[in-house]
Parts: C-alpha cells; sequence; structure tokens
C-alpha cells in the first residue's frame, strides 16, 4: 500500500496549504477480501463420485462437416458448427492493409444444453487476430465453458493466447515471447491488431446502456514502438480510447490477466509443471492467492508510517524555535505602538490624499456635463432647421406627385390615341404593300422577258459563229495561251513560296513580340517599387538630418512640440518618455536588432496614475500621435528584482546589452518586452546549442543574422526570421553613420532603377523594330496575294478563251434557242394575268379615308405632346426644388449627426470617468471613509509636500525596529498562525499515523489468517482431484521458508501398503512424468478454486502426460468447467482429441497447418 506524503509535511512550516494525506487503496477493500475461514467445498467423497469414471459418450449430436475456404476439414461435436465455421473462417474476405474487418453482428448461438452455470458476462466470446506474430488474420470463437484449442506445432496457438493477454492490457514481455509490442508484429507488416470481444450481458453487466450485449476491446501494436486502444459496443462503435477504462471493466469481471496462475503461457505451464522446487510453488500459492501483492502493499505501508514518525519528530524539535520567534516578535511590536501619533497624523493625510484624485476627477466629469448640456442646446436648433427643411422637401414632393398624375392621364391619352394612328397607318401600308408587291412582280417579269429575249438573239449570234468556226484552223491559235498559261502557273508558285516564307517571318517576330512584352510587364512594376524606395529613402535621409539637431525627431516630426506641452502642464508625477529616450546600448553592433525586437514599445511613454493617464492620452489625440504612441500605467514598485529569472552570467542577454536610466522606465520596459530572458548570440546555430545544452531561464534567442530561435513545450527546435525597423534609428548615436548607411541603399536603388529602365527602353526599341519588319512582311504578302489574283484571273480568261475556240454542238444552241422562246410566251401571258388582278384589288380600298384619319389621329397626339412638354418643365423645376430641399436636409442631419457624435462622445468619456471615479472611490473606500470636505481645500501637491516628512520621521523609526508598526503587527500575527499551524499539523500528523498503523494491524491480521485458511481449502480442493485417479496426498506448507511440498500416494501404492497411506508418502520427484503432471494440474485446479479466477488459460497442460494421465486431467478439467459457475476455460493442447466427446459444454476448435507464406489461418471448430 502506497503512501505519497506532499514534501511541506516533512519539512516545511511556512506553506499555506495544509493537504490531507491521502494512500493509495489496495486492489480490494475489506469487503472484497477472502474470508478468514476457507469458504465451503464439497467433500472428498462428493467431489470423487461426481468425477469418478470416464463414461464413453454416445454422439447424439452428427457431426457437422464442411470445407473452409483454405480446404481444410472441419468438424465439431456441437450444434454451432455450422455458425462457426462461417464466423471462424475467411469466407472470401479480403483484408486491406492495416485495419480489421467490420464486426460480425452480434447473433446468439444455437447451443445445445441449458447451461445454468455458465456465464453471461465478462466470458470471451471471439478473439481476432491480424498481422499477429505469425498470423495474417484469424477469428477464433470460444465457448462459454470448456475450450480446448488444438493444433500442431507452429499452428499458432500459443500467438492466440498472446493475443488475448495483449487485447486485455498485458504486458509483452511477460508473455516471454517479444521484449515489447513491436516484436509481436508480424515481418514485414507496419502494424498488428489483437482484438476480443467480452460478453456484457446477464445480472452484472458493465454499464450496458453504454457497451450493449457485448464490448470488443482492440489493441493496435505499431512495428516503431507504442501501442493504442479502442473499446466499442456491441454495434462496433468506438466508445473509448483509455487504458484506465480498460481495467476498470477488467476489475469489474474480475480478470486478472497478470495473474500467472489465470493465464499459464507456454513457458510458464511447462515451468508450473516441470517445476520440482516447493519455493517456485509457494510463490505461485502466493501469486496466484493475491497475498504477495497485499504483503507488499503493507510492507510499504509500515515504511510510510515510519517516514511520517521521523517527521513528527523533526517537527517537535522546532517547535520551542517557532515559539521563541513568537516571543521576540511581540516584544518588538510593544516597542512600536510608541509612534501611533506620527501615524495616525500620516494616516490622515494620507486618506486626503487617496480622496484627491476623487474629488479632481468629479470636478471634471461636473465640467463634462455642462459641455454635454451646451451641446445639446445645439442639437434643439439643428433639429428645428432639419424640420423646416423637411416641410419644404414634403410639399415639393406633393406638388411634384400631382404633377404626375397629371402627366400620366396626358399619357394615358396619347397612348389611346396611338393604336388608332398604326392602325390607320397600317391600313395605308397594306394598300402601299400591294401595289409595291405588284410593282415588283412587275419589274420581275419585265426582267425575265428581257433576259430570255436576249438568249434568244445570243443563241442566234452563237449559231452564226459556230458555223463561222466549222471553216477555221484554231490549233495554231491555241498555242500562245498554252504557252502563257504555263509561265503564269510558274509565277503563282513563286509567289505562293513568297507568301509561306512572310507568313514564317511573322510568327517569328510574334514570338519575340511576345516575350519583348513579357519583359516590359515584369520591367513596369519593379521600377514603380524602386522609384517608391528611392523617394521613402530620401525622406528618411531628410529626417535623420533634421535629428542632428533635435534627436526626439527620430520618435515623429511632431515629437518635440508635444515634449513641450508635456513640460508645461501640471501633472501628479510627470510622464516619462519616450521609453528610447531613456536607453542606451552599450554596444553598437546590437542597436538594429534591439531596436526591431522592441519595436514600438520605444515610443511608449510611462505614467504612474490613472489622472496623468486620462491628461497624456488626451494630449497625444490634441496633437495627432495618439495610435503611434502607447501608455503604460505602472506604479515604481521598490522589491521589484528579475535577477531570478536571468541565464546564466557569460551570457548576454537584451537587458545586459542595454543600459536605462530611469528605474520606473526599466521596470516598465522588462514587463513589457520580457527583456531579461531574452539572449543575443553571433549566429544562430549558436541558439540551438543552448536550447540542446538545457541552458536555465532561456525563453527566446536573437542572432546578429536577423533569426529568432524557439523551442516548442515538447521541445521542437524552430526559428523565424526578425522583421526589421522600418522606422528611423532611436538608439543609434552614429548620425553620420546612418546617413551613410541610407545614401548606400539610395544608390543601390538608383543603379537598380538604371539598369531596369535601360532595359525597359531596349525593349522598346526592339518592339519598334519588330513593328516595322512586320510591316514590311505585310507589304511583300500584299503585293504576293494581288500577284496571285491577277495570275489565277488571267489563268481562267485563258481557258475560257480556249474553250471558246473549241467548235460547239448547234444542235444543242438551237434546242436552247428554241426553250427561251417558249419560256418568253409563258411569262408574256402570267403579266397579263397578274395586271388584271392587281386593278380588281386596288379599286375596292379606300385610300383617302385612311389618310383623313390619320390626319386627325397625328393632330391629338401633337397637343397630347405639348402638354407634357408642358408638365415635364414643371416637374423638372419641382424636382430641383425636392433636390435643394433635400441638400438642406443632409446637411442639417451631417451637422446634427456630427453634434450628436460629439455629445455621445462626451458622454462616453464623463461616463467613463465616472466609471473610474466610482472604482476610485472604491479604491479609496478601502484605504478609509470620505473625510469631511475641507474649508481650505489642498492641491496633491501640497499633501505629498507634507507628507514626506512624516514619511520620513516614520521610517527613521522603522530603521530603529526593523519594520512598521503594521508590519511588526503582522508578523506577530504571522508568528502566532505559524505555531498554531505547526501544533495543528503535529496532532493530525500523529493521529493520521495512529490511523494508519491500526489499519495496518487489521490487514495484517486478516493477512496471517488468510495465509492459515487458503492452504486447508487448496489442500481440500486438491485431494478432491487426486481423488479422480484413486490418488491421495497432502500439501505441507512451511511459511518461515515459503516452501510448498507436494506428497502423493498412488492408487497402487495404496493397494499395495492395506490403505496406510503416511507409510507410502512419495515427493513429487518420485512420480513418474504422467503422475507428476497429474498431480500438478489438480493443483493447478485447486489454486484456481481457491483464487476464484473468472478466466482460466492453459498452454500445452499435457505435454508430459500419458494418454491415461491426459484422459483423467482433461475429463477432469471438463467436470470442473461444468460445475463451476462463471467460469471460462480455454485449454491449449497439441494433442489430436477430435475423436473425444465431452458434450456440449465444451468446445474444440482446431487450427489447420499453417503455410508460413499464406495469408490468414484458418481456425475450425472441431
Amino acid at each position: 500500500m502506497a503512501l505519497a506524503l506532499p514534501a511541506y509535511f516533512l519539512y516545511d512550516w511556512d506553506d499555506d496549504d495544509l493537504y490531507g494525506l491521502a494512500a493509495k487503496r489496495p486492489r480490494y477493500d475489506d469487503s472484497s477480501l477472502p474470508p478468514s475461514t476457507p469458504p465451503p467445498i464439497a467433500s472428498t467423497s462428493e467431489a470423487t463420485s461426481a468425477t469418478a469414471g470416464l463414461s464413453t459418450r454416445s454422439n447424439s449430436s452428427t457431426t457437422a462437416r464442411g470445407q473452409s475456404p483454405d480446404g481444410d476439414e472441419t468438424r465439431s461435436t456441437s450444434r454451432t458448427v455450422d455458425q462457426e465455421s462461417e464466423l471462424g473462417s475467411d469466407d472470401k474476405m479480403e483484408v486491406e492493409d492495416g485495419e480489421l474487418p467490420p464486426l460480425p453482428e452480434l447473433v446468439q448461438d444455437d447451443v445445445a444444453g441449458d447451461f445454468g452455470n455458465t456465464a453471461q458476462s465478462g466470458i470471451i466470446e471471439q478473439v481476432d487476430l491480424y498481422q499477429f506474430m505469425c498470423h495474417t488474420y484469424i477469428t477464433i470463437k470460444f465457448g462459454p465453458q470448456m475450450n480446448f484449442l488444438v493444433g500442431h506445432n507452429g499452428s499458432g496457438k500459443s500467438a492466440i493466447l498472446t493475443g488475448i493477454t495483449m487485447a486485455l492490457g498485458g504486458n509483452a514481455k511477460a508473455t516471454n515471447r517479444a521484449t515489447n509490442g513491436a516484436g509481436l508484429v508480424k515481418e514485414g507488416a507496419t502494424s498488428a491488431k489483437c482484438r476480443v470481444r467480452l460478453s456484457n450481458g446477464g445480472s452484472d453487466p458493465y454499464k450496458q446502456e453504454l457497451f450493449g450485449a457485448s464490448i470488443t476491446v482492440e489493441r493496435t501494436l505499431r512495428s516503431n514502438g507504442g501501442s493504442s486502444y479502442k473499446l466499442m459496443n456491441h454495434q462496433g462503435e468506438v466508445v473509448e480510447t483509455s487504458k484506465v477504462v480498460l481495467d476498470s471493466i477488467l476489475d469489474h469481471f474480475e480478470i486478472q490477466i497478470d495473474n500467472p496462475i489465470t493465464v499459464l503461457t507456454q513457458d510458464q505451464s511447462r515451468a508450473f509443471i516441470a517445476s520440482t522446487t516447493g519455493k517456485d510453488k509457494y510463490k505461485a500459492f502466493l501469486r496466484g492467492t493475491m497475498l504477495s501483492q497485499l504483503r507488499d502493499e503493507y510492507t510499504e505501508m509500515g515504511r510510510h508510517i515510519e517516514s511520517i514518525q521521523v517527521a513528527i519528530e523533526k517537527k517537535n524539535e522546532l517547535m520551542p524555535e517557532l515559539q521563541l520567534a513568537l516571543r521576540r516578535a511581540m516584544e518588538r511590536a510593544e516597542a512600536g505602538r510608541a509612534a501611533e501619533e506620527q501615524v495616525d497624523r500620516l494616516k490622515e493625510l494620507e486618506n486626503r490624499r487617496a480622496w484627491c484624485d476623487v474629488e479632481w476627477v468629479e470636478a471634471e466629469i461636473k465640467k463634462g456635463w455642462t459641455a454635454i448640456r451646451e451641446e445639446e442646446q445645439k442639437l434643439v436648433v439643428l433639429r428645428h432647421d432639419l424640420v423646416v427643411a423637411t416641410a419644404k422637401r414634403d410639399a415639393a414632393m406633393t406638388d411634384l406627385a400631382n404633377l404626375e398624375e397629371a402627366q400620366a392621364e396626358t399619357q394615358l391619352q396619347k397612348d389611346e390615341q396611338t393604336p388608332k394612328l398604326e392602325e390607320v397607318q397600317q391600313g395605308i401600308s397594306a394598300a402601299r404593300a400591294k401595289t409595291l408587291a405588284f410593282k415588283n412582280e412587275e419589274r420581275q417579269m419585265a426582267a425575265t422577258i428581257d433576259k430570255l429575249k436576249q438568249g434568244i438573239e445570243a443563241f442566234k449570234a452563237q449559231l452564226v459563229i459556230e458555223h463561222d468556226r466549222l471553216a477555221r484552223d484554231i490549233e495554231a491559235e491555241e498555242r500562245p495561251i498554252h504557252d502563257r498559261i504555263a509561265k503564269n502557273e510558274d509565277e503563282i508558285r513563286r509567289h505562293e513560296q513568297i507568301v509561306l516564307e512572310v507568313d514564317q517571318e511573322r510568327l517569328e517576330l510574334e514570338e519575340g513580340r511576345s516575350t519583348l512584352l513579357q519583359k516590359l510587364e515584369v520591367a513596369a512594376p519593379l521600377i514603380s517599387r524602386y522609384q517608391k524606395e528611392a523617394v521613402n529613402l530620401r525622406k528618411r535621409i531628410q529626417n535623420v538630418e533634421a535629428s542632428r539637431s533635435n534627436s526626439m525627431l527620430a520618435y515623429g516630426p511632431k515629437m518635440p512640440a508635444f515634449l513641450r506641452d508635456v513640460d508645461a502642464m501640471r501633472w501628479t508625477k510627470k510622464p516619462l518618455g519616450p521609453v528610447g529616450r531613456y536607453i542606451e546600448v552599450r554596444d553598437q553592433q546590437w542597436s538594429n536588432v534591439i531596436e526591431s525586437l522592441c519595436g514600438r514599445i520605444l515610443n511608449a511613454f510611462v505614467v504612474s496614475n490613472e489622472q496623468d493617464r486620462i491628461k497624456l492620452s488626451a494630449l497625444l489625440h490634441r496633437h495627432g500621435v495618439g495610435s503611434v504612441h502607447s501608455i503604460i500605467k505602472l506604479r515604481y514598485d521598490d522589491t521589484f528584482d528579475c535577477s531570478g529569472g536571468e541565464p546564466d552570467a557569460n551570457l548576454l542577454t537584451v537587458l545586459r546589452a542595454i543600459k536605462i536610466s530611469d528605474r520606473l522606465v526599466e521596470q516598465a520596459f522588462i514587463k513589457g518586452t520580457g527583456c531579461e530572458d531574452a539572449v543575443l548570440v553571433q549566429r544562430r546555430c549558436e541558439g540551438d546549442q543552448l536550447f540542446d545544452a538545457g541552458r536555465r531561464n532561456i525563453r527566446v534567442v536573437y542572432s546578429r543574422g536577423w533569426f529568432i530561435v524557439k523551442r516548442s513545450r515538447d521541445n521542437k527546435a524552430g526559428s523565424t526570421v526578425l522583421a526589421e525597423w522600418r522606422g528611423q534609428k532611436r538608439l543609434s548615436p552614429d548620425m553620420a553613420g546612418q546617413i551613410a548607411t541610407l545614401m548606400n541603399q539610395l544608390n543601390s536603388v538608383n543603379i537598380h532603377l538604371s539598369n531596369i529602365s535601360r532595359d525597359k527602353q531596349e525593349a522598346d526599341d526592339e518592339l519598334a523594330s519588330i513593328h516595322r519588319r512586320g510591316n514590311a512582311a505585310d507589304l511583300r504578302r500584299q503585293e504576293s496575294k494581288r500577284s496571285l489574283t491577277q495570275l489565277r484571273r488571267q489563268i481562267e480568261n485563258d481557258r475560257h478563251q480556249l474553250l471558246e475556240k473549241a467548235p460547239s454542238d448547234i444542235s444543242a444552241v438551237e434546242d436552247l434557242r428554241d426553250e427561251s422562246q417558249a419560256e418568253l410566251d409563258s411569262t408574256l401571258a402570267q403579266y397579263e394575268e397578274a395586271l388584271k388582278r392587281h386593278n380588281a384589288e386596288t379599286g375596292s380600298s379606300d385610300v383617302a379615308s385612311f389618310v383623313r384619319k390619320k390626319e386627325e389621329t397625328s393632330l391629338a397626339i401633337k397637343e397630347a405632346d405639348d402638354l407634357l412638354s408642358s408638365l415635364m418643365k414643371k416637374i423638372n423645376t419641382t424636382v430641383a426644388e425636392r433636390s435643394e430641399a433635400d441638400k438642406r436636409i443632409a446637411n442639417h442631419q451631417k451637422k446634427l449627426d456630427e453634434v450628436q457624435a460629439e455629445v455621445d462622445t462626451m458622454r462616453e468619456q464623463v461616463e467613463e470617468m465616472q466609471e473610474r471615479a466610482t472604482i476610485m472611490v472604491e479604491d479609496a473606500s478601502t484605504i478609509c471613509e470620505r473625510p469631511p470636505p475641507s474649508r481650505r481645500p489642498r492641491t496633491a501637491e501640497q499633501l505629498d509636500h507634507d507628507i514626506k516628512p512624516l514619511k520620513t520621521a516614520i521610517r527613521a523609526r522603522e530603521r530603529h525596529l526593523g519594520a512598521t508598526l503594521d508590519e511588526l503587527n503582522e508578523e506577530v500575527g504571522r508568528r502566532n498562525q505559524v505555531v498554531q499551524r505547526a501544533k495543528s499539523i503535529l496532532s493530525s500528523l500523529e493521529n493520521f499515523v495512529e490511523l494508519l498503523e491500526t489499519a495496518r494491524r487489521v490487514r495484517m491480521e486478516k493477512w496471517e489468517g488468510w495465509l492459515t485458511s487458503l492452504p486447508a481449502s487448496l489442500e481440500l480442493h486438491f485431494l478432491s482431484y487426486l481423488a479422480t485417479r484413486s490418488f491421495t496426498g497432502r500439501l505441507k506448507f512451511n511459511h518461515k521458508e515459503e516452501e510448498l511440498k507436494l506428497h502423493i500416494v498412488t492408487k497402487e501404492d495404496g493397494v499395495k501398503n492395506h490403505g496406510k497411506h503416511h507409510s507410502r508418502w512419495k515427493d513429487v520427484k518420485s512420480l513418474s512424468g504422467g503422475e507428476k503432471s497429474f498431480a500438478t494440474i489438480c493443483l493447478l485446479l485447486a489454486m484456481w478454486k481457491v483464487a476464484a479466477c473468472h478466466i482460466r488459460c492453459l498452454d500445452e497442460f499435457d505435454v508430459f502426460m500419458d494418454a491415461v494421465n491426459r484422459r483423467v486431467a482433461m475429463k477432469m478439467m471438463v467436470d470442473t468447467a461444468k460445475n463451476v459457475k462463471r467460469a471460462q476455460f480455454i485449454l491449449i493442447t497439441p494433442q489430436n482429441i477430435s475423436n473425444s466427446t465431452y458434450g456440449a459444454e465444451v468446445k474444440i476448435i482446431m487450427l489447420g497447418d499453417p503455410a508460413r507464406t499464406q495469408g490468414r489461418l484458418a481456425a475450425r471448430p472441431g
């Protein structure tokens, strides 16, 4: 039982907090510890009759046979074989790397028989292993009572037990399979998963409303180290990921995964069975019954009690010194009461001084309310003007509405006449359209007739020409034409080549032009940037030149005038600033870095009271520099000391690199920048070295190369670049050096600007050259195009001429002439018919009436337009009047808003002052009640003048006494509290030690009772199990030597000696291998009985047994499983027991021989 005591219980009396002592509770409280007397067990005869004989049981259920996906034959003696073969095999499931298949649906197994003793909660239902040891993926489903896991050597049986141990929070080293979890990951995989599903039903589930009918524990082991947990409900949803919750679940189900008797691995099982030493068996007995853990905890508890007693003795030794200090403090306090008259007078003056600032603020508030009332009178006048302007605007809007209504009526009348005019216009247009259509038709027919007559004449002339051509030789006439065509075709090819060359040249020029345009686009912003930078540098040079005569210009052009106003005003205590004015850099090589990291705090002002802060803030805003210069409110603390937080003395910090001439400014600067733990180094790597060396009190490191080096909470390195201060230098007195640096920067900028401008000019010139070359190429191309057009036209004319010279078919021309004559006759007939129809239609329409109606409608529309024009002039005038009224309203409203904003601002300021006054009143009230108004009010300066000599006199007396009267009284009270607290602590510790000693004594008495009773219970159970083979024996405990020896009498030896067992007691060493293993199994089963283990696992329990002992031991375990309530057995054996029949309570799971290169191992119920 470990006790953790705070350190101050042992040494320090002056801590303010007293913590109650809390001890770690043992694993089980008194109610859960075993009773002092052994629990009732069955007698030896009852146990013998219950387990005697192995009756061969007929297989009432048909052995189900199937084929697993891997081809292994599966068989089972229970009725659940079909379901288990489906859930326990691969089922053609593809498993992706790094994840398990989804949880199978929760189904209630149809198990034959009524198991009244089976546990409904806390048993292992299913185990899934993925990439774990030799298994790629395997699923095993266990029964609620007895489970045999059977397989040849190397089939992965022990790996399944190891997976159960790891999933339930076990340690990899304890399994003797690996030194850590990473060693259990299958070779070649990045992670392994082991998952165990526990039942959560019955009358005692664990948070069933949260987890449901089952709890699944999944543990992931990574090959690079580390692991994680997932606790899932019956639907596969993750509920928790904490191992603490897993431990709570295991405690609730009484699963002792770290108890070596509960889970015996292969090595532990062999060692237990083969062990011949009594000390090993005694040690297993103590660990299995948790007696060794309780003994260790009680021993640790005794050590802590002794340490507390030592502390009590040390504190008792200090009590006389504390009481002596109290007496001396009381004597000094008595001597100090002589100065009470001066203290009273000082207190009266300080009370007046405390309320002096309140009275000043209240006077300012009164002035503020007076100013607000004056501004509110202005608001009344402005609101009246606004009402007058609004009335004029409303009258204009009324007139405008009437005019718009008249305009709308007139427009309506005009709109009514417009459709009539359109209707008349449509009638006229329709008549004109008919006439126009006839005229067009007449022109077309006339054109057709003329064309046909011309065609007929042409045909007649062609007939004459063709008759003449028949008599001529045209070959000589065509030869020059063919030569001219060939020459023109050669010329066409030449011009086409010129066009191609020009197009290629234009493409190259366009590419060059695009490149130059890109250069110009890049150059333009660079030129603009460098020009702006040059202007900025010239201004900075001018400011530095001006700062030679007045260094305050470095803080802004308005700073000298501002400081003059500060000097002229009356202050409670004159503000100090700017802060940089009081700072001097010892080594100028660090001035730029310090100025950049301090930034705007060098522009700040320091005040010591609220009244001065308000006045200074108003003055800053009056000069227009309120956003540039901040205000730090800080009272001077003469006890301020930051040396405890500084690094080692051999390191250069920002604070050590500067000299500050004012103590109040120094305190403000340190609190504002934290410069006491900021280190300066030459190179960035030196900062990393400081952090790696673990040097104390280093928060940040700055290098001359402008790097900021820090470390995160998890000690990860990180660095950023320090932004350089772009304003005028405030900490460097070398004005000439600053000007030279700025001039060099300006020259560099000018050089860059000149180079970029020259490049831009060259690009412009080249762009102009490209433009000229492009125009010349375009001219050549156009000329070639024109030549091509002329040549092609000439070739076409020559070819047409050749066609004309060829003799034609005279009969065909005559046929064309006859067809044209027939078409001419038909067209003439159509024209006469159309003329008759047009005359008939035109005669029936009254065009004159349409024209008359048009004139009347147009006149009405014109009158409406005139009226609309008149109304529009009046509307424009009214709109102008309304606009003027709107402007006046806007002007009045703007003034009203400005005055209202001013009133609101003043009101906010006054209310803020009222809030401050309230706070100041509260602060002053904590000092004293408000004194009555004085007939002769005194200013703060006058009160300070009177307070100062009084304080001097009181301090002189205090120096004589070593402290103030209040401090002396406080010391008396503090010393008295220390003495009383020491007495209280001593009393509490003594009572606590007495309680602890009583509790330890009671627990040790119970432990000794268990040490006596549990061996008796263990021996009775051991004898009952030995009786299954008609063996008898005894357990000989030697608690002093911590040994447990087994003495056995076999059946044969008992018959030979006629039941006189004591004469033939055999030590375990003298037994055969099978008898020895049988006896050890009986001892293990008896320990399981005594330890009340919930889940019992045993690996290769029959490794040293012969067939007879194996059969008896297995039947004994099966019968034990039937009779034990709420217990689950998982036994691993390499022996083939598939032909054995034990009943529905027993489940046999057979593992096939694995090929180490194959995927998932098949598990098949047997």
